[in-house]
């Protein structure tokens, strides 16, 4: 092999070894630190909100009523309205 090739394939490793180093290097990015205050209590509320939302369909005030399909219908629509 040529010098030149030699140069050139030591160049093009420590390019790939530097590039391999620094993919792998951890970063310090904002979203590694606990939010602010503000930010935590909108995530607790929507954290519970959306797990008060997994509960039955049909709420105990309507246990032993009959409603019409399009009763029902309706109350399942606003439900996964809410949840989305």
């Amino acid at each position: 092999m040529s010098r030149r090739r030699i140069a050139l394939l030591a160049v093009v490793t420590a390019l790939l070894a530097a590039a391999v180093l620094a993919a792998a290097w951890p970063r310090h990015d904002a979203a590694l630190s606990a939010p602010d205050s503000v930010t935590d209590q909108q995530l607790r509320s929507a954290v519970v909100g959306y797990q008060t939302l997994l509960e039955p369909v049909r709420p105990a005030k309507f246990y032993g009523k009959q409603r019409t399909p399009v009763r029902r219908v309706s109350l399942m629509k606003s439900r996964d309205a809410r949840l989305e």
